[in-house]
């Protein structure tokens, strides 16, 4: 089984609403809805997605070359790139997850 992240509130829940249904009220039941509230809890965070969307072009003087700029929809900050074939997997100002 995969470690899918759900809350703990929903499995108590159905846990206890199923037991109360099918009638299987018993020391067992105490016993597994007191083991779902012991479950320890994991440190996770929501995945962000965004998307970069070209923004306009950037010539820099000083070394004669020039970049794309690109916005993250996410947190809209700018980022130069010199391809768009070099696009950052993640934004480097906010972490979202960017489908390219």
């Amino acid at each position: 089984m995969e470690n899918d992240y759900i809350k703990r509130k929903h499995v108590y829940d159905l846990a206890k609403e199923y037991l109360n249904y099918t009638g299987l009220v018993s020391e067992g039941y105490e016993i597994l809805l007191k083991k779902i509230a012991e479950i320890p809890a994991e440190e996770v965070q929501p995945i962000i997605h965004g998307q970069w969307v070209r923004y306009g072009i950037f010539y820099d003087t000083w070394k004669a070359e020039e970049y794309q700029i690109f916005q993250c929809s996410h947190c809209e900050t700018d980022t130069l790139f010199k391809t768009d074939e070099n696009l950052y997997g993640i934004c480097p100002h906010c972490g979202a997850t960017m489908g390219i």
